[in-house]
């Protein structure tokens, strides 16, 4: 297969990825932040489809992207409402599970790899988890009750996930539901919510309107300082060249000489390798706190990157001993970044913001994440042949 034929089949879920992300803030607000994430699993649903049957190429590239639509509105929903029901005592560990569920989805994918199946069968099997979910969304993603006081305090009708109405109330009414059909949320959850709400309401009167802002909100403090900040950590979650060694890890270890079934396998081991470290993040972030495990995490990146360039030397390449080093540096490499810049990211962009902002931060932050990404993946194929 060309290079960049290989590289727009990567990158055309990341360009969809990054269109999901977008939309996420009128999903989240509009829908609400359950049916939203409903209607993100119908995009893995349908993606996974066409791309099992596709009879073309083109076919193939346009179910890739609309799997990348669902892809990029649960990078966003899944941050939101972790924020919202979540308490903050928590909450480092619960957004240490989005990243660790992203793991072990790759090693299953390296896993069914290893396997005989046609890339049909593979590419169908992508659609039973978005069933699964779908099934047990009405009962399990109940709406955050902080999404509800803010819908009410807007005079604006929200939805349970049974698609009936929730009356609207003034803000500094109680919280509760207005029928008895209406989920309820735990008490800790409640308090948390109402509590999270009046200090977006105090932040909210420092700036202007963010309601008629839209977007423009996020330019005016303190949301401005909360966007430049996460922005920055998911280019820098990029830049750091982790999704080259996640898509393309199995031809790396192929390039120092390792057979493509042993490439495929020591991928998977470093995989495990990643997820270990990341359930370790998530029992010790809320502890130890965001910035010693990133600084801890970024300083094993760099040695790990380090390592990998210097396998590939023209003094070392040649070397038995290259493609262990290899194998070595990819792990060091995937182990630190599952405690930086791997969960990292994923907890603070939901946190920093206020929740009239939240919504449309944690969008353009995630926009700015696939963007990257899209742009890193469809140029590394043809840049690595040239080398």
């Amino acid at each position: 297969m060309p290079p960049l034929i290989k590289g727009c089949l990567v990158a055309c879920v990341l360009a969809g990825a990054a269109f999901g992300a977008a939309a996420s803030r009128p999903f989240a607000n509009w829908l609400g932040r359950s049916c939203s994430q409903a209607a993100a699993t119908v995009a893995y649903g349908a993606g996974a489809t066409m791309m099992a049957t596709a009879p073309s190429l083109a076919v193939l590239l346009i179910g890739r992207s609309i799997a990348g639509v669902g892809v990029g509105l649960s990078s966003c929903l899944v941050n939101i409402y972790i924020s919202e029901v979540v308490p903050p005592s928590r909450r480092g560990a619960f957004g240490a599970m989005a990243p660790l569920a992203v793991t072990a989805g790759i090693l299953s994918s390296y896993t069914i790899n290893l396997s005989s199946l046609s890339w049909r069968l593979q590419l169908a099997g992508s659609a039973l988890p978005a069933v699964l979910q779908l099934l047990m969304w009405p009962w399990l993603l109940l709406e955050t009750e902080t999404y509800l006081a803010w819908r009410r305090g807007k005079a604006m009708p929200a939805y349970t996930p049974w698609g009936g109405a929730i009356t609207a109330q003034p803000i500094g009414a109680q919280c509760l539901p207005a029928s008895a059909e209406e989920p309820l949320l735990p008490a800790e959850s409640k308090l948390a919510a109402a509590a999270e709400l009046g200090v977006s309401l105090k932040l909210q009167s420092q700036s202007p309107p963010v309601n008629k802002l839209a977007c423009g909100g996020l330019l005016y403090s303190p949301s401005r300082k909360a966007l430049i900040v996460t922005v920055a950590l998911q280019l820098l979650q990029q830049a750091s060249g982790i999704n080259i060694v996640v898509y393309y890890g199995p031809q790396v270890l192929s390039d120092a000489g390792f057979s493509h079934k042993d490439a495929v396998l020591g991928t998977f081991i470093v995989g495990v390798a990643q997820l270990v470290a990341t359930a370790v993040l998530a029992r010790l972030v809320d502890g130890v706190g965001r910035r010693p495990l990133a600084l801890t995490g970024l300083a094993g990146m760099v040695v790990g990157l380090s390592a990998l360039a210097a396998s590939a030397a023209p003094q070392v390449s040649p070397l038995n001993s290259a493609k262990w080093i290899a194998v070595g540096s990819l792990l060091l490499f995937r182990v630190a970044f599952s405690l930086s810049l791997g969960p990292l990211p994923y907890i603070v962009t939901a946190e920093v913001f206020p929740t009239a902002t939240r919504a449309s931060g944690v969008s353009v932050a995630w926009v700015c994440n696939w963007i990257a990404n899209f742009g890193i993946s469809l140029s590394f194929p043809p840049l690595l042949k040239a080398v």
